[in-house]
């Protein structure tokens, strides 16, 4: 059921924002590191509130380790962030059973360029999927969620998850 979730939120984020002509050949590349923060407002509450919020959530990370071609020739590392406001609402229960978020991503590299998307961020426990469109290119990854110590979700609502990648964040040329 989830893969299946995943495929019609990857089909709808294309279908939503096509994506532009193959390039050449080798016009894609890969990141091996990526870390951040995940932030979600409001506070959503703990698995034994049954009250869900209408959440916006953000994400800002890094990626390094980077070998990466046109439209991002040269760059080895950037700055990312993602912002969805999500129309149905949300509560810890509702996240780590699985849910779609979608928004724009911003995307900048190293060397200054700064490149504009759209992400469909589908979540299940602790591994979360991202795909995305970002200048005419299919970007693909997974990341790894740790939820926290201190008791959110479980004893108090949760505000913040970090995460890291699980080095599969690859950038594609739709048609290879």
């Amino acid at each position: 059921m989830r893969r299946r979730a995943f495929l019609i939120a990857a089909v709808t984020a294309l279908a939503c924002c096509p994506v532009a002509p193959a390039r050449a050949a080798g016009a894609s590349g890969q990141c091996k590191t990526q870390r951040g923060a995940i932030t979600f407002s409001p506070t959503l509450p703990k698995r034994s509130n049954p009250k869900k919020v209408p959440t916006i959530l953000t994400i800002d990370g890094t990626v390094s380790n980077c070998t990466l071609f046109a439209p991002f020739a040269g760059a080895t590392s950037g700055k990312w962030r993602f912002v969805a406001v999500r129309s149905a609402s949300s509560n810890c229960t509702t996240l780590k059973r699985g849910e779609n978020f979608k928004g724009k991503l911003v995307f900048t590299v190293n060397t200054g360029k700064t490149f504009t998307g759209y992400l469909v961020l589908n979540t299940y426990t602790d591994s979360w999927s991202e795909t995305a469109s970002l200048n005419g290119l299919l970007v693909n990854g997974h990341i790894s969620i740790a939820w926290p110590a201190d008791g959110s979700c479980a004893t108090r609502g949760l505000s913040k998850l970090a995460y890291k990648d699980d080095g599969r964040l690859a950038f594609l040329v739709p048609g290879f």
